[in-house]
């Protein structure tokens, strides 16, 4: 692309009532040790000898090169120059770099929004189902409690428990004699019961079989 550069005044920038006055000045492009001429034309496009030569005042004409962007050295005096349609160019590049990361951003915006919501929503749904099954297991325990408790608390209920009480404390009755028959019943001397939480070993000889000794020990 080419740009065009406003007509040279070449001055020092640090004292510029000095002027590279009737001078050849040199246009070439910036950080070129060679400071080989680049090809300009002037702004109707015809071409324009480089080096250019300032009037009086350190005035030359302007030009158009293929930079937006050049240095410019002679009559003593160095300078660069940067063509407004450069800047312009820049810009606009520069805008529209911004407007594409704005919508990027826009994008990643609505993206993590979305994520945010569904995460949320699945969450919201573990919970819930969570508490579901929460709510589903209390209610089937307390609907066995309630059921147990009818249970014990029915006529025939009582009517079982207090045969069975009855049945074990009568010496020869039909569940008292098979119960007898099907364990073994360990009493003391007078033939009580032995007292709760005592313990009774009976010690067997592993290469005999035979019972060695019954040791008892109290609670």
């Amino acid at each position: 692309m080419a740009y065009t550069f406003d007509p040279i005044f070449a001055i020092d920038p640090f004292d510029p009532s000095k002027a590279a006055a009737n001078a050849a000045i040199t246009i070439f492009a910036p950080g070129d040790n060679t400071q080989a001429p680049l090809t300009i034309t002037d702004t109707s496009g015809l071409p324009l000898a480089n080096p250019v030569t300032t009037n009086a005042d350190g005035f030359a004409p302007a030009f158009i090169a293929d930079l937006d962007r050049v240095a410019w050295i002679g009559g003593g005096l160095t300078g660069f120059l940067t063509s407004y349609e450069g800047l312009k160019e820049v810009a606009t590049a520069a805008a529209d770099s911004a407007g594409v990361a704005a919508q990027a951003a826009d994008g990643s915006r609505v993206a993590a929004e979305s994520a945010g919501t569904t995460a949320a929503s699945g969450a919201v749904a573990a919970v819930q189902a969570q508490l579901g099954a929460a709510v589903d297991a209390a209610s089937a325990s307390a609907q066995a409690a309630q059921a147990a408790a009818l249970l014990v608390d029915t006529p025939a209920g009582s009517v079982i428990r207090q045969t069975v009480e009855t049945d074990l404390d009568t010496p020869g009755s039909g569940l008292s004699t098979r119960l007898n028959a099907a364990f073994v019943r360990f009493v003391d001397q007078d033939g009580n019961p032995l007292p709760a939480g005592s313990v009774t070993t009976i010690h067997v000889n592993t290469t005999t079989g035979d019972i060695d000794d019954i040791t008892f020990e109290e609670a």
